[in-house]
């Protein structure tokens, strides 16, 4: 989880920089937003894959209830 949290992050800021460059100052906010959404995403699903995971040890069928129905 956090080699792919850096990952991300690395990327949103490498796509910060490149439309700072080519588009101006104003897309900034707009990427950043965007790479935060993006981030935000993958650590939901990343807690619920561990929780599916973890559930399903027990009970295969109730894990993957979990992942699908939240």
């Amino acid at each position: 989880m956090r080699n792919l949290f850096v990952i991300q992050v690395a990327l949103v800021m490498l796509g910060m920089m490149l439309f700072y460059f080519y588009m101006g100052h104003e897309t900034i906010i707009a990427s950043f937003y965007g790479g935060g959404v993006a981030i935000t995403h993958t650590v939901l699903l990343s807690r619920r894959l561990i929780s599916a995971g973890s559930m399903a040890n027990d009970n295969p069928e109730a894990g993957i209830l979990n992942l699908y129905l939240g």
